[in-house]
């Protein structure tokens, strides 16, 4: 459970810290509006006197502890075994990107908002200080590439997406299995395949689930989540817009990975991911 987040009765309790009042009935109000709407996450109601949002208590694990305790690492011919297990990740983002706008108070999405902090602030460990001239060029390079595909991959199609979206942000019912998705206070409006590739970026980052290729990995895995995703009523997938928000998912978890010393030697691994994919995407060319 988050250091944010109290257990108090049938309820859980999440502090907004430095958020304003506004924002918390914004969320509450948007989170009736999806549940509304029937995408499957508890409703908030916002406690003025104590600045937190009061949701009822979900009896169960996070979607990460779920899939842990079902495998010790996780492959490529693990998630081809067990794709089916996958669909609890995929069943409440598709209602929620089915969702209307209407009625939602959504900024645009801003790929770089996690980015720039960290890349701008002094290296936080020794070990990373090397990675950032690396992370820095890397980041300039997906910029010029979001402003050359402006239109067809970042403007059009916008739908409702969760904003920081992975194995940690669903709640997994002890009794059902059924998943609940939480956390909203990043919902923006945006493209459905930056949800799926920051899922994907995460998870084959997260050493508890994966160890092994990251690049390998985020292909494997984003190339099933796109069929499942599909195959389940989802609105078609665009693969650059997979490898377009997974490059940028994918130097965020560099940049987060770098501030702990433990991790610098995975940093490099994801950052030569990045730098595949930003080269794949330089030679295609969208017409």
């Amino acid at each position: 459970m988050s250091d944010r987040v109290r257990h108090v009765n049938a309820t859980a309790r999440k502090s907004l810290c430095d958020r304003t009042a506004a924002f918390g009935r914004r969320l509450a109000v948007d989170s009736r509006t999806l549940a509304t709407a029937g995408v499957r996450t508890p409703t908030a109601d916002y406690d003025g006197a104590s600045h937190e949002l009061v949701f009822p208590w979900i009896d169960g694990d996070t979607a990460r502890v779920w899939f842990r305790r079902r495998r010790k690492a996780w492959s490529a011919g693990e998630w081809n075994r067990n794709k089916y297990e996958l669909k609890v990740l995929l069943e409440p983002l598709i209602a929620m990107h089915e969702c209307s706008r209407q009625g939602l108070t959504l900024e645009p999405l801003d790929p770089w908002r996690r980015i720039r902090p960290r890349l701008t602030a002094p290296p936080v460990t020794k070990g990373f200080a090397e990675h950032n001239t690396w992370a820095w060029l890397l980041y300039r390079e997906l910029q010029g590439i979001a402003l050359r595909w402006n239109a067809p991959l970042l403007s059009r199609g916008q739908v409702p997406v969760h904003g920081d979206f992975h194995v940690g942000q669903l709640m997994l019912e002890a009794a059902t299995d059924a998943s609940w998705l939480i956390d909203l206070e990043d919902m923006v409006a945006g493209r459905p395949e930056s949800d799926v590739a920051n899922l994907t970026a995460h998870w084959v980052t997260s050493r508890d689930l994966y160890q092994g290729d990251v690049l390998k990995a985020f292909n494997d895995l984003g190339g099933l989540l796109i069929e499942l995703y599909q195959d389940m009523g989802g609105r078609p997938l665009q693969s650059l817009g997979m490898r377009f928000y997974g490059a940028t998912a994918l130097l965020r978890r560099a940049l987060k990975l770098g501030e702990r010393e433990a991790e610098v030697a995975q940093v490099g691994s994801i950052l030569r991911s990045v730098e595949t994919l930003v080269n794949a995407m330089k030679r295609h060319q969208i017409r």
